[in-house]
């Protein structure tokens, strides 16, 4: 069996997470596997996180930037480290002791470079689980992530990249924040690498109300660039192509149903009338399962 032990260069963008980056970075000093480089990227904090970070001395390396989004705090990440391998880390997040050392040990079955992710639990503020996210394949979650659909793959805390991946397709695009993990992992598709995956759940992503996917603006940016870039590429995968009116509808569907529920009824139409010109059956099925949660 290959025991290769590359060095895993683990970046963890932080913007005013002085509540739970203390408990982060410990999950991450816990690992089991040990050739880990290990940076902290303060983005710009106005509260305690570099305080908090530079606490831990030299068992991390801390670097800080002015504010310019969790993309420009992971591209400079990528390029201020030197493993052949990247993982990321969210600052509210968490990892199983054993994550790295399992991810490390599925690259090795590999015959070329990739990503590889893992699933996760769902955590409260409190640390208590309360579900679970399961990694569909590769053909699922790109047409998840195009369609606004569940279970994504949680990549900002449990994928591992390949630095041969990022020398290929580029960086995380600095426009983009709630979207910023779906492109690069459409683009990564798009290229030609394969996303693998560990079946069991080895991070722990907390959720709360301050994260960025609860921001329909910024929502709404977000996809159409991504959906604009995917499209836009020639020779596109034929299961990627065909998508195209649904994932239009899909976001704004979503769109839709995230106005009316902030009482906004006439943007909400607007959406609405956007989603039904591309495709009458999304929005008949978004807003039926948007229905049936509330029951």
């Amino acid at each position: 069996m290959n025991q290769h032990l590359p060095l895993v260069s683990t970046i963890i963008p932080v913007y005013n997470a002085e509540k739970f980056l203390a408990e982060t970075i410990e999950s991450v000093l816990a690992q089991t596997y040990s050739n880990i480089e290990f940076l902290v990227v303060n983005d710009g904090s106005t509260d305690r996180s570099g305080e908090i970070a530079r606490s831990f001395g030299d068992k991390v390396r801390y670097i800080e930037k002015p504010n310019g989004g969790v993309s420009s705090a992971r591209n400079l990440g990528i390029s201020e480290t030197k493993g052949e391998l990247i993982a990321f880390l969210d600052a509210d997040d968490l990892w199983a002791p054993t994550k790295i050392e399992k991810q490390v040990a599925r690259f090795n079955e590999l015959d070329r470079p990739g990503l590889v992710l893992s699933e996760a639990y769902y955590i409260d503020v409190n640390g208590n689980r309360t579900g679970e996210n399961q990694l569909p394949d590769q053909k699922q979650l790109i047409e998840n992530i195009l369609l606004l659909g569940p279970e994504t793959g949680l990549f900002a805390s449990t994928g591992v990249v390949h630095r041969a991946v990022f020398e290929k397709v580029g960086g995380f695009d600095e426009q983009l924040s709630t979207s910023a993990d779906g492109d690069f992992l459409c683009r990564a598709t798009i290229s030609g690498f394969d996303i693998n995956s560990v079946p069991e759940p080895l991070a722990m992503y907390r959720q709360h109300g301050n994260q960025m996917h609860h921001n329909l603006a910024a929502l709404e940016h977000d996809m159409n660039i991504v959906l604009e870039k995917v499209f836009a590429t020639e020779d596109l995968p034929p299961h990627i192509a065909r998508l195209r009116s649904r994932a239009y509808s899909s976001l704004a569907s979503t769109l839709a149903i995230g106005f009316f529920s902030q009482k906004k009824m006439r943007v909400g139409i607007s959406h609405l009338a956007r989603a039904v010109r591309h495709d009458v059956y999304t929005p008949v099925s978004k807003f039926g399962r948007a229905v049936a949660a509330k029951f």
